[in-house]
């Protein structure tokens, strides 16, 4: 896939970001929704971005987080792995599952707690991770459907969810270098 059909999936970022990022030449697709690979070259932080299509009718203050969950090793019977490099986590994806009726992100117990970011716009968190699993609620129980897996030991994380017509957008930024929370500037929230 060449940057220009990458481009159209930066559409929350600064132009003079923009210029700065390079395509990890990586795109995976599941069955509900896009996931794409990039990396800020200005600084060597590593993106990725997930569409999510079937939340549509979700509002962002039905996204959940909860920062104090042990997540050990939750079993995925069926499921997809896409390999990681030095900043990127290990994913496990449910194959043939994707989110319809809710979001809920659980993040492994850590000694230093993320902080939580709200805004009208979006939700999310920043700090030190070592596990995060992405969960639906399908009969009243939890529905594990991804799992990011940060290895050998925890990375820095901006992780946010923001809304975008009928669409839902992850966006994770990670290094094995420590960033501010201010990475977050380099997003065009006035379009959102």
């Amino acid at each position: 896939m060449t940057f220009n059909n990458y481009r159209k999936h930066l559409w929350f970022l600064k132009d003079s970001v923009i210029k700065d990022i390079d395509t990890l030449n990586m795109e995976a697709r599941g069955k509900n929704d896009n996931i794409y690979f990039f990396n800020y070259k200005k600084y060597n932080y590593d993106f990725i971005v997930w569409k999510l299509n079937n939340l549509g009718n979700l509002n962002l203050e039905e996204i959940t987080f909860n920062q104090d969950f042990q997540l050990g090793n939750i079993p995925f019977k069926t499921y997809e792995v896409i390999d990681k490099n030095d900043s990127l986590p290990l994913i496990t994806y449910l194959l043939g599952a994707g989110f319809n009726n809710s979001l809920k992100i659980l993040i492994d117990r850590m000694p230093h707690p993320v902080k939580l970011l709200t805004s009208n716009n979006y939700k999310g968190f920043f700090g030190e991770v070592n596990k995060i699993i992405l969960s639906d609620k399908v009969n009243g129980k939890d529905k594990y459907i991804i799992k990011l897996e940060y290895f050998p030991k925890p990375i820095m994380n901006l992780f946010l969810v923001f809304k975008k017509n009928d669409f839902y957008y992850i966006v994770i930024i990670n290094s094995t270098e420590y960033f501010s929370e201010s990475i977050i500037n380099i997003f065009n929230f006035d379009i959102l």
